[in-house]
């Protein structure tokens, strides 16, 4: 049986890591789950980026105090 060389050694090390790696990376994808659609020109329902909890942008939110005067 031959001996191997340092930089063989090395390079099967690395190569064993590698293949480690890449089931790894092959094993945490495998149980996505799919992700629920929305077309592109449909808006989602809830809170959006600028508006409050009930969904509506509202310009100037000002007290029932005011409203009253």
């Amino acid at each position: 049986m031959t001996e191997l060389t340092k930089g063989q050694t090395v390079r099967r090390a690395f190569r064993c890591l590698l293949a480690v790696a890449a089931l790894g990376a092959l094993a945490a994808c495998s149980n996505v789950q799919p992700l629920g659609y929305t077309a592109i020109h449909e808006i989602r329902p809830g809170p959006g980026l600028f508006s409050g909890d009930d969904g509506v942008f509202v310009l100037y939110r000002g007290d029932a105090t005011d409203a009253e005067e």
